[in-house]
């Protein structure tokens, strides 16, 4: 059994209850466990007690599943970029004037950052 998960920046968990009956560990017979019915249950030394279960869902949160999105798309992108540029050299042009462009704009906001 998984106890104690927490969440994080773009992980949201639901559904993490633990519920656990009191077992009198001084009594003949207690903390026996049975199936019937389908369920657990577990003699706590007067009564049987179903056990309950719970299962944690575990999921990113909704801002961190769309910049996984964008990032897949961009990757798509650009894979079908360079795919153009191999057949294309107007494409290849473009990119790389492209990259140098982003080159640019790099120096550029370092020179702008320097104190």
């Amino acid at each position: 059994m998984i106890r104690n998960i927490t969440g994080g920046m773009g992980i949201h968990i639901s559904g993490s209850v633990y519920n656990a009956p009191y077992v009198d560990s001084t009594r003949a017979s207690a903390g026996m466990v049975r199936f019937i019915s389908n369920n657990f249950e577990v003699y706590d030394g007067n009564s049987w007690l179903p056990l309950q279960s719970s299962y944690p869902q575990v999921e990113l949160d909704g801002i961190t599943q769309e910049a996984v999105q964008w990032t897949r798309r961009r990757m798509e992108e650009e894979k079908r970029m360079l795919e153009l540029a191999k057949m294309h050299p107007t494409v290849a042009d473009a990119l790389a004037a492209q990259q140098r462009a982003e080159e640019a704009v790099r120096i550029a906001v370092a020179l702008c950052d320097v104190k």
